[in-house]
Parts: structure tokens; sequence; C-alpha cells
């Protein structure tokens, strides 16, 4: 097994070198909220929340693309509950550094191009508050690692999105769904809580 995925990864290694190669830069926003299991007995809403990254892709063949990326981004939630006629809201909010790729199918023309994706990311979270309010109080703190929240997490990625040829570099338009794979909080041993998300976010690419 070990020994396949290596081989893998030199035959992607060994194309990507010969690949055409473009760097590129995106921004957009992530709405952001949570999957918990069980379920509780709250209703969510999406969260708007900043990404900006920079990226790296490497055209192979006329069909598919292998796109690294690093990625800044905001995740979290934001849950609110009626107990006893008092309404009170959960919030978190993380900030994350994603790393990952993307494999893209790309198909269509030099001007305007329609790609499908799918990749897996490793993200870092860089720091996070927990809020909660009820009855005109609020109470925040920062969030603790290790023993309350999970520092590190896995994520899977669907994208779909167009390029547009613009002068020698291009445009492009990026939608995707975020799958959380990661139980991210650690303080209750009886339920998962996955980051769950859906982005929007346009950049420029230019061939190196």
């Amino acid at each position: 097994m070990k020994r396949s995925m290596l081989l893998g990864l030199l035959l992607l290694g060994s194309a990507a070198a010969f690949a055409q190669l473009s760097l590129g830069i995106r921004a957009g926003a992530n709405f952001t909220r949570a999957a918990f299991d069980p379920d509780i007995d709250a209703s969510f809403e999406s969260k708007p929340e900043l990404l900006i990254g920079g990226l790296l892709e490497a055209q192979l063949g006329q069909l598919f693309a292998l796109q690294p990326e690093v990625t800044y981004l905001r995740k979290g939630y934001l849950s609110r509950q009626t107990v006893l006629g008092i309404e009170s809201e959960n919030e978190l909010d993380m900030q994350y550094l994603d790393i990952g790729a993307l494999l893209k199918l790309k198909a269509g023309s030099e001007s305007l191009k329609l790609y499908l994706g799918a990749g897996l990311f490793y993200g870092i979270a860089l720091n996070g508050t927990y809020s909660s309010r009820a009855g005109g109080v609020e109470i925040s703190s920062d969030v603790t690692f290790d023993s309350d929240y999970e520092r590190s997490e896995w994520a899977g990625a669907l994208a779909g999105g167009l390029h547009f040829r613009a002068g020698q570099g291009s445009l492009f338009i990026d939608a995707r769904y975020l799958l959380g794979l990661t139980d991210i909080e650690k303080r209750s041993d009886n339920q998962d809580v996955k980051n769950r998300g859906v982005s929007v976010s346009a950049g420029l690419l230019f061939p190196l």
C-alpha cells in the first residue's frame, strides 16, 4: 500500500514538473455552519466569513489540472435556541489556514472553460472565540485548543467554476461545498461537531 502511494506521488510529481503552471490568488466569502451528531434542538444560520488565498495550477494534459492551495478562512456556526421562553445564541468563530489541493476536470474553449473538482484539505486553527448570549447578557471567551477544541481538521471539498480568458492570464469564479471530516469539539464525548460551509470566490491566474 505504501509503495503504491509513493509511486502515485512520484508519477504525479513527474507530471506536474512538465505541466503548464499558473500562479493565482482568490478572495471571497465562506458561508459557514456546523453539523451536530446527534442533532440538537436549535436553528442555525450560515455566517458569511472572509476567505483569501493563493494557488498554483498545474495543467495535466487537455482535461485535468492539479491545483495546490493555501487559504486563510473563517469557520464556525451561529445557533439559536429558546428555553422557557428565553432565546439564547451560541456562536463559534475560528480562523483557519487550510492547505491542500483540488483535482480539476476542465472542458470548453480557450476563451471560456467550465471545471468540476474535488480535493482534500488540512486545516490548522490559528485562534477562535466562543460566545453565548441570553437575556441581554453576553459571555465570550477564547477557544482553548487541545482540551476543548481540536486545533487541526481534515476537510473535503467539491468545486465548480468558470475560467475566462483575460489577456495572457485568466479570471475565474469558484463555488465550493466544504465538508469537515474531523470532530472539532472535544468537550463532549457524546456529540460530534463538524464544520460545513459553502464558499464563493473569484480570482486571477497568471501563467509562469
